[in-house]
């Protein structure tokens, strides 16, 4: 671990002066996430007695060829390594606790400007599908755009009464009660913006200027026919936040409906009342001209690109606006389920209480990382793909949507009980939902194995990640039907098989090892096999016939892996009670 400091002391200030943003310990090294197109992959490090700024992942490219245009500054070195990372590198010496903090900030304050202007010229809000590829901006390219997404929605549904896309409708406009009265529908009455959320939305409002619109992604409306209020479909966290906000600031006079919004659930209740607390706090200090100059820089300045459907379908409507969506956050494949499986739920009061539930366990927020979406998204995705012996494209938009979407059935025919196999056939409606909420539930535990926790700690750097995150895929199923019997020498069978690939090649792409593990068949294994011993005799078996491959044949990165599985070996092999498995994996390793 960095010696200057410790991991307690490094996040309580993280969360002081980085609030919201994603942070990680390591034994060698620490960092914390800068700006928001690249997740976790941009990211302030300090690592071998420097600060530095890491670009890491397969979509560096342009934010790397934007800060060689635009970052000028005599103090940060731009360094290459590794094939596809970058380094921009702080040249202030640290040798205490304090200095290593000044840089953190100092890095910070020269290089978050340049990725902020990145952001905003290339129209990336927080984790897009294709996160820091290029956008279509001219005026040309947006209305060939609503055109093909306009023929589209009326070939699907002809019931479309009318679907209107305004790509920059101002706060003000949105709010104009003679224009829009808006609701939140019951469905969608689940209130959950935590701190670091109301944090950083005010820090965005109190940074707003007279230069230019700052854009606060989607938000979709819907309603039955032309009587109707406007419900909101999508985008209520922001839209109740934004209110709190106005309220806080002495506008009552133009606020819309939400002010007078009814929420039921005891949980929304506390996140407004406390959310309330933190926003009074941020405008305490605030004169009078000041909080009139926001409010208006609210109204005239916060823009929101807003599809307005009146008739037809609700699911139509999130299909829609992904296809359409040219810049702002694009919908989740997390909200496009919750929208496709709610459509098969006819009782209003389950179809409320299934979507309370399916939010809290996703999460909200700008940034939010929740295990959704390494349950269903990662883990059990892969795991279904590879008993069916597919490939598939980890960057394609929507896959985990198009996955996970009701299966066909036939009409003569009705679904029966589910056996919650992760393979299974997708149910339309409630079977879905209850599916994910088992399967995160058993995610939850497996975080708390032993095994877990040693594949986790020992291969998060460099490229072993991609290893680590296919192990611990197959690993999860074998979890799922074993529970945690021989456990570890199930991790360390599966690392074994897999890690082969790491030994023979040089250079790796993730589409590589998810290929190979393809090809592996171990799911196949594990699926066939009706006790530990049948798949790990198997699987034993296979790793034999691989050959073992000398260090002198190694290179550096394949080298430094094995070091990281040596260790992960040592962390369980006190758990590994089978005899012939250890021998076998100390021989190959």
């Amino acid at each position: 671990m960095p010696t200057l400091t410790n991991k307690e002391t490094f996040e309580k200030f993280a969360q002081e002066h980085f609030p919201g943003k994603i942070t990680k310990w390591a034994q060698s090294y620490c960092f914390i996430q800068s700006g928001t197109c690249l997740g976790s992959n941009l990211h302030y490090e300090f690592h071998k007695g420097r600060v530095q700024l890491h670009i890491e992942g397969d979509n560096y490219r342009p934010v790397r060829e934007w800060l060689k245009a635009h970052l000028k500054d005599s103090e940060i070195q731009s360094v290459h390594w590794n094939r596809n990372d970058c380094s921009w590198v702080l040249d202030h010496d640290i040798s205490s606790e304090q200095e290593l903090y000044n840089a953190f900030l100092a890095i910070r304050d020269k290089i978050e400007p340049v990725i902020s202007d990145f952001e905003t010229q290339t129209n990336i809000e927080e984790k897009s599908a294709n996160p820091c590829a290029d956008k279509a901006n001219s005026r040309d390219a947006m209305d060939a755009a609503e055109a093909q997404s306009r023929m589209a929605v009326n070939d699907a549904d002809e019931h479309i009464e009318e679907v209107e896309l305004e790509s920059a409708k101002t706060l003000r406009e949105l709010f104009a009660k003679n224009k829009f009265y808006l609701r939140i529908p019951d469905y969608q009455r689940t209130y959950c913006w935590e701190e670091r959320n109301v944090y950083r939305l005010w820090t965005d409002i109190s940074e707003l200027t007279e230069a230019k619109p700052y854009h606060l992604g989607n938000i979709i409306l819907y309603r039955q026919n032309q009587n109707d209020a406007w419900d909101i479909v999508d985008g209520q966290q922001r839209l109740v936040t934004l209110t709190l906000i106005l309220l806080a600031l002495g506008e009552e006079e133009n606020c819309f409906s939400l002010a007078d919004a009814v929420f039921e659930s005891d949980a929304a209740v506390a996140y407004i009342a406390y959310n309330k607390y933190l926003i009074n706090g941020y405008i305490s200090t605030l004169s009078d001209s000041r909080r009139k100059e926001i409010i208006r820089l609210m109204y005239d300045k916060l823009q929101f690109s807003v599809l307005k459907l009146t008739g037809g379908s609700l699911d139509l409507a999130y299909t829609f606006f992904s296809n359409q969506n040219t810049k702002g956050i694009p919908l989740s494949d997390y909200n496009l389920l919750k929208a496709h499986h709610l459509r098969y739920i006819g009782e209003e009061k389950q179809a409320c209480h299934i979507a309370s539930r399916w939010d809290m366990l996703v999460g909200a927020g700008y940034e939010s990382e929740s295990d959704m979406k390494i349950t269903l998204g990662l883990y059990l995705y892969r795991l279904r793909k590879w008993m069916k012996k597919r490939n598939w494209n980890e960057n394609a938009p929507y896959r985990v949507r198009d996955e996970f979407e009701a299966a066909p059935v036939l009409q003569e025919v009705p679904p029966f009980g589910e056996k919650f196999d992760f393979y299974e056939s997708i149910q339309g409606g409630a079977h879905f939902f209850a599916y994910s909420e088992h399967f995160m539930r058993l995610f939850k535990m497996y975080q708390s194995t032993d095994e877990h926790k040693a594949l986790a700690n020992n291969f998060s750097g460099e490229s072993h990640w991609k290893y680590r995150d296919v192990i611990d895929s197959m690993l999860f199923g074998y979890y799922l039907k074993f529970g945690s019997q021989y456990l570890s020498e199930a991790l360390l069978c599966i690392a074994g098989r897999i890690s082969f690939h790491r030994y023979s090649n040089g250079r790796v792409r993730l589409d590589s090892i998810l290929s190979y593990a393809n090809e592996s068949e171990i799911v196949l294994m594990l699926d066939q096999a009706t006790s530990p011993t049948f798949f790990l005799a198997e699987l034993k078996d296979s790793i034999s016939r691989q050959g073992h491959i000398e260090d002198d044949a190694l290179g550096p990165i394949q080298k430094r892996y094995r070091k990281h599985f040596d260790a992960m070996y040592e962390n369980v092999l006190n758990g590994c009670t089978v005899e012939s498995i250890k021998n076998i994996i100390s021989s190959y390793e």
